[in-house]
């Protein structure tokens, strides 16, 4: 399984039309494996490489600009963070 953070610029509201649509494809692809770090940022476990996930978001990244990290290790400095990675990932 791969782990991946995806950052996007949604400049209008958290829960715009863009952000929600970036949202729910990211945990459609993770199979209950995802967790929301900041408005705009989703960390998500998949099977899918790092290409096949930007391919999922190709429409959405017509709007604004997403990046893509794949991740091997984490730290939070925050408990509620810190217990929910410990439990996903």
């Amino acid at each position: 399984m791969n782990n991946f953070v995806i950052t996007f610029a949604d400049v209008h509201e958290p829960n715009s039309e863009l952000g929600v649509s970036i949202k729910s494809k990211l945990e459609d692809l993770s199979s209950g494996k995802w967790l929301q770090v900041f408005p705009q940022q989703i960390a998500i476990q998949t099977s899918l490489s790092i290409q096949e996930v930007a391919n999922v978001l190709a429409e959405e990244a017509k709007q604004t600009r997403i990046s893509i990290f794949k991740f091997s290790q984490w730290a939070s400095n925050e408990s509620r963070s810190e217990n929910l990675m410990t439990r996903l990932f």
